[in-house]
């Protein structure tokens, strides 16, 4: 999870920092490059789901703690904000957003559906036309526009205006006020240019000077105040007032109880060191806390003390405040703090601070230190000694202040200044390793501090510093070697020589030394001989090794876990050598960690470069802290780190430390929140949020398949991780990550639940948000569009079968056809040639010339029948169903005649015949005319040369004949026998016939339609 920071608010201070270190506050700044329309932000204000409304010069903005979406003036659009800058803007307990313009245009925007209403503004007549006018919403929920100096006037709900005559209350005459407040009790405190009134809502009296109804003690106290700017009445009945009587500032305190007044300018300027201020008022959150601001102005009042602490502009460090002016103060529903500057917005939540910053200072003085810390030591008598490199040791008490020490010296002989760390022996020794390889020890029974640099360091500087439980010293060194120190014969000796900076030394339960380096990996070192028990690097297997190189810290988890900071966590079961990891892709939001301690409820917490994280190794529940918590920077230095007695944990930075008490910070039983849906687009195009929620479902068409949703917990303090599951797609519930943002580019049709939810601290999904999307299937996806596909295609399967059974039947007619053709000839035929041979027979002994013209006939028949059996034959066998086949027939044709007659015959066939499909009976027709028209030529008109060509003309076969005759005139007609029978198939088949006679030569054109 991204962050638990500080889940449920404190009331009180991590420690009590003492008089000497004053509350240091840390801002999170929100300008341009976050989204910012404009810096000069006017106001802030906050809706019931929890949105952040900003109003600035540029237009008004929703901020969802991620995303701005921006509201901006159209013209021509009466639905879109006013024109002008934004002066102010308020919500009513119904959560309409209020605006007001510059160019004094009133109205209110549905948060729901983002519309603006506009509200007709009825001046007193002889007001002016452009009068300053000021929004204020009191308790009651009445919307009241101040006219300055002039009157007021109330909003009227029924008639949509704001006039005088709707006011709960009229003001006396001349007293034109300035400034409206409402107190706890209802009643209203006005400042006028007259001086103080008071309006008793529940008594309906009126009291200001010389009117005092009510006798009221504060309007008796400031009854010759004039020129009242701003007034406000604290829980603790405590009266505010700031004035400019004689046109010079005053501010005043007015405890009713005890009639003590207390004026507070003198101390604003003392405090702001003699800057000029104007003070715009006075603001009390719900801790109880007091705010000044204005212009150079920005301070907490210490009522009690009579001082206040001023938040200074431009203040060193990158989460301080920029600011001229404070235009407005905001505490939203989780006690942040919303400070609308000219330079910008700013938030910060000083109760949710929990992480203490420690700047070192010596007693006595303010001077700041801002050295490293390089270490930590509490010593037994309570003292805490803070290491750095430079100035040398820091004392200070339990509360953190700066103390003298008794167990260190800052004599300036001793060159304690660069210290690196410190140990406290079990005899109260104090031994502190500082550069060069000097060791100081301070001695408990003789209270003195002695220097040492034993040879054994060779002048390298002692990194490290441990005792074990026999009462052996343990060093590691900035050249890698580990040195063991027995008290028994108080020699030095170089155990190990790791070729690496020894960075952290750990003595175990077991009394094993835990070396770690910054590029050689960790050992593990018998304290009994100095050995390597075991050496974990991160060139071996996974599961066996480190991760990095080297690691930066290591603590001991339990009795047989090991935790080590390299490139993560790597927690090492020391009973079978393996590792287990949480990294980055576990949720762990950095690898760079530089210190790791435990607490008492099993918490590791770690100083890293993404700042303070915990993790609970076992219920797997990650916590980061950052600014919002108080944590103000993110750069940690390596074993800078220290558990206190009480539990408090101290992490060294780069100039000074934090300490914070983890049991306060940690917080198991808090309860998520529920994320809200805060952007919805379809296909890129925004919808509108709150339209879709009304929605039992949300239908799309198919081509709305691509979602983008926007997430947002609306809390702006706590930070939770957001989870998301696309039920009927996603399997498990996803992370959104640090955008918030879900997209689907390409969701198949179907219908789905998009649930979003957060997790506890035992890792339980809290309230869940869902919202039903169904994506429709195109048409062509749809039951009926494949029901109307399947009735089409059976219809289609209907129609060929139909057709294939009607070409079957037509085959078949067909061939029955040629059959009884076929039938017919040979029967005339058999007939012709019976009969000729009969009168054969009978002529053959009177007339044998006769005799043999007659068997000449049959012989002709026979030929012609055998030749009319072959074609039909050969037209109904299927291995002619081309026309090329045809062709190569017909052509065979030509040859036999110009054999047998002499007959030339030229066939020229175009190309575009050959893609030509013809039937059987098409064949039959084309061979049947073609090989009359030979018959005719050859043996009727005895030509010499025929030129016949054959084309194709769409569905028809065209056939032009050219023929040469042997006589000096062609014949005008061709009444041969042949011919006929062309004719007559011609006419069936409704063909054209054209024959032109011309000398001596004819042409004949046919036009045949084929199937």
């Amino acid at each position: 999870m991204r962050s638990l920071s500080t889940l449920i608010l404190f009331t009180f201070f991590v420690v009590s920092l003492g008089r000497a270190q004053s509350q240091q506050y840390l801002f999170s700044y929100i300008g341009k490059k976050d989204g910012l329309h404009h810096e000069n932000v006017q106001t802030v204000q906050q809706d019931k789901k929890g949105y952040i409304w900003i109003a600035s010069d540029r237009g008004i903005q929703r901020y969802d703690g991620n995303r701005f979406l921006n509201f901006v003036h159209e013209e021509g659009n009466p639905a879109s904000i006013p024109a002008g800058n934004i002066n102010s803007i308020l919500i009513d307990k119904k959560d309409r957003l209020w605006i007001l313009s510059s160019k004094n245009i009133l109205g209110y925007m549905d948060v729901s559906k983002l519309t603006f209403h506009p509200v007709k503004i009825i001046l007193p007549a002889g007001d002016p036309d452009r009068p300053l006018l000021v929004l204020h919403i009191d308790k009651d929920d009445h919307v009241i526009l101040i006219s300055l100096g002039k009157t007021f006037l109330t909003y009227n709900d029924a008639a949509n205006e704001v006039a005088e005559k709707y006011n709960p209350f009229q003001l006396p005459a001349g007293w034109g006020p300035i400034f409206f407040w409402q107190d706890h009790e209802r009643n209203y405190w006005i400042g006028s240019q007259l001086g103080l009134l008071k309006y008793s809502a529940g008594k309906k009296l009126m009291s200001y000077r010389g009117h005092n109804e009510e006798n009221d003690p504060v309007i008796r106290h400031f009854e010759n105040l004039k020129t009242a700017v701003s007034v406000f009445m604290d829980k603790q009945h405590c009266f505010w007032i700031t004035a400019w009587p004689d046109n010079k500032m005053f501010i005043k305190s007015y405890d009713v109880a005890t009639g003590q007044e207390k004026e507070w300018q003198g101390v604003l300027l003392k405090s702001l060191k003699g800057v000029y201020y104007e003070m715009h008022g006075v603001t009390q959150m719900r801790d109880g806390s007091l705010w000044m601001a204005g212009h150079n102005i920005f301070a907490k009042v210490n009522k009690a003390a009579g001082t206040v602490q001023p938040v200074l502009s431009n203040a060193p460090g990158e989460y301080s405040i920029r600011y001229d002016y404070i235009r407005f103060l905001f505490e939203d529903r989780e006690n942040n703090i919303w400070v609308c500057t000219n330079k910008g917005l700013y938030r910060f939540n000083p109760p949710a601070q929990l992480f203490g910053v420690i700047q070192n200072r010596l007693p006595g003085s303010d001077s700041v230190f801002t050295a490293d810390v390089t270490d930590f030591l509490q010593a037994g008598n309570g003292e805490i000694l803070v290491g750095t490199w430079g100035p040398g040791i820091f004392s200070y008490d339990n509360n953190f202040n700066a103390i003298h020490s008794s167990l260190t010296s800052r004599v300036t002989p001793l060159g304690e200044g660069m210290v690196w760390c410190m140990v406290q022996r079990k005899n109260g020794d104090v031994w502190r390793g500082a550069q060069d390889g000097y060791l100081f020890i301070y001695d408990a029974l003789s209270r003195k501090n002695t220097r040492l640099q034993p040879p054994a360091f060779e002048k390298s500087t002692i990194r490290q510093i441990a005792e074990d439980k026999d009462g052996k010293v343990w060093f590691g060194t900035q050249r890698g070697y580990v040195i063991k120190w027995d008290p028994a014969d108080k020699t030095f000796v170089v155990c190990q020589k790791l070729k690496s900076t020894v960075v952290r030394l750990f003595i175990d339960a077991y009394n094993e030394i835990w070396a770690c380096t910054d590029g050689n990996g960790v050992f593990r070192i018998s304290s009994a001989d100095g050995s390597v028990i075991a050496a974990y690097k991160s060139s071996v297997a996974k599961g066996l090794g480190i991760l990095g190189i080297g690691a930066s810290d290591i603590i001991q988890y339990n009795d047989s876990i090991m935790v080590m900071a390299s490139e993560g966590l790597n927690m090492l079961n020391r009973h079978n050598n393996t590792f287990k990891y949480f990294t980055d892709r576990d949720g762990l939001t950095t690898t760079d960690i530089s210190n790791l301690e435990k607490d008492k409820a099993g918490y590791i917490w770690m100083s890293s470069s993404a700042g303070i994280m915990s993790f609970h190794p076992i219920n797997k529940k990650l916590s980061t802290y950052n600014e919002s918590d108080g944590v103000h920077t993110t750069t940690f230095n390596v074993a800078a780190s220290a558990s206190l007695k009480d539990g408090r944990i101290l992490f060294g930075t780069n100039h000074d430390f934090i300490v914070f008490d983890p049991s306060r910070v940690t917080v198991t039983d808090y309860k998520p929140p529920r994320p809200e849906i805060t952007g919805f687009a379809v296909m890129n195009k925004p919808l509108l949020v709150d339209s879709l929620y009304k929605l039992s479902t949300i239908a799309l068409p198919h081509a709305g398949h691509s979602l983008t949703i926007q997430l947002a917990t609306l809390n702006h303090q706590n930070l939770y991780n957001i989870y998301y599951i696309m039920e009927g797609l996603d399997e498990t519930w996803q992370d959104a990550g640090k955008t918030n943002q879900v997209v689907y580019s390409h969701l198949p049709p179907g219908s789905y639940i998009f649930k979003t939810a957060c997790r506890d601290g035992k890792g339980n999904f809290g309230p869940v948000n869902s919202l039903a999307i169904k994506i429709n299937a195109p048409f062509w996806k749809t039951w009926w569009f494949y029901g109307l596909l399947t009735l089409l295609a059976g219809t289609l399967l209907f129609w060929l079968d139909k057709e294939r059974m009607a070409r079957k039947a037509s085959v078949e007619k067909m061939r029955s056809t040629i059959a009884d053709s076929l039938h017919q000839q040979v029967s005339t035929t058999l007939n012709n040639i019976t009969i000729l041979s009969e009168i054969a027979k009978l002529k053959a002994d009177k007339d044998l010339e006769k005799s043999k013209e007659y068997i000449e006939q049959i012989n002709e028949k026979s030929r012609t029948m055998m030749y009319n059996m072959d074609d039909m034959l050969w037209s109904i066998h299927p291995g002619n169903d081309s026309m090329e086949k045809m062709l190569l027939r017909m052509k065979e044709f030509a040859e036999a005649y110009e054999k047998e007659y002499g007959l030339k015959v030229q066939l020229n066939v175009d190309k575009k015949l050959t893609r030509l499909q013809l039937d059987m009976k098409g064949r039959q027709d084309v061979l049947y005319i073609f090989q009359n028209i030979m018959n005719c030529l050859a043996k009727n008109l005895v030509a010499e040369k025929a030129i016949i060509a054959l084309d194709r003309e769409q569905q028809k076969i065209s056939i032009k004949i050219q023929a040469q005759t042997p006589g000096e005139q062609a014949p005008e007609k061709m009444n041969c026998p042949y011919m006929n029978n062309v004719k007559e198939r011609l006419a069936d088949l409704n063909a054209v016939l054209d024959i032109i006679p011309d000398k001596k030569t004819f042409s004949v054109f046919m036009l045949i339609p084929v199937n």
